[in-house]
This record gives C-alpha cells, structure tokens and sequence, in this order.
C-alpha cells in the first residue's frame, strides 16, 4: 500500500538522478550485484525485515530502464571483495577471511587510508565499473589483476 508506493516513488526519483548525471559525466552507472541479497545476509530478524522492505531490485530495474531510454550502460559488478579492499592503493587483508573493516570504518592497514566502510566500498564498485566500461584504463585494471592474484579461486 502507501509503504509500497513511497518506496515505487524514491526509487523513480534516485533512478532519475543517477541516470542525468551519468549522461552529464558522459558516463557509465554501476551497481553492485545484488542478486540474492537477502539470501547472503547473517543479521538479527528485525535488521533483515527492514532489509527485505527496501527494493533493490526495483531501483536497479528502474534505472536500467531509463538509462536504455538514455543510452547509458549500466554495469553490475560482483561484490567479492569490494568492502574488503583499499580504494586508494587496492590492498586486501592479508589474512584469508580478515578485514580492515571494523564496525561502520575501514582504514588500511597497508597505506592508512581511513573512511566509512560503505564509501570505501562504492568507490571500489565505481573503480571496477570504469575498468569495465573503459577497458583502456589499465592502471587501475593491473593493480586489481595483482590482488587477484591472492585469490585462487578468482573473484567475482
């Protein structure tokens, strides 16, 4: 009801923005994928009905809709890693299953960079969607090809 509809109608209005400032920037928009989100979260019941409410889902729907209409490429990036890695010198803990990441601050252990988890996450997720969507970007493409070298299983 009223719930779903305020949910419908932000979902319109962030889309929309995202979507005109990608074209102003002559850019691309990208989204950590979020398939099975609900199923990858370890949280308290409460925490995890205010997570099911949210629709993530719709808001990728929606802009992927309107970036077609605008010619903007949207780009999903798989979440492995992102929140664990440095978005200014690219460096993951050392220790398999270890985070720089306590609580709502990430701060490198390896060059000191300090800023809330999330941030730090997103620039990650902007960082691979530019490698993605300008594949002639290669310094930041060789820096993460290094890291992926730590994970023998591959990432993403």
């Amino acid at each position: 009801g009223k719930e779903s509809r305020f949910q419908k109608w932000v979902n319109h209005n962030i889309s929309k923005q995202l979507v005109e400032v990608a074209q102003q920037l002559n850019s691309a928009i990208a989204f950590e994928d979020l398939s099975c989100i609900r199923l990858r979260t370890k949280v308290r019941k409460k925490t995890l009905t205010e997570i099911n409410r949210w629709a993530f889902y719709q808001l990728r729907l929606f802009t992927e809709y309107k970036a077609r209409i605008a010619g903007v490429d949207v780009i999903l990036v798989a979440p492995r890693y992102t929140s664990q890695t440095c978005s200014i010198c690219h460096h993951i803990h050392p220790e398999p299953g270890k985070s720089y990441r306590q609580g709502k601050v990430f701060k490198c252990g390896f060059c000191g960079f300090k800023h809330d988890a999330d941030v730090n996450g997103a620039l990650n997720i902007a960082q691979l969607g530019a490698v993605v969507n300008q594949p002639e970007i290669s310094t930041y493409s060789c820096q993460l090809e290094g890291q992926l070298l730590l994970f023998p299983d591959g990432v993403g």
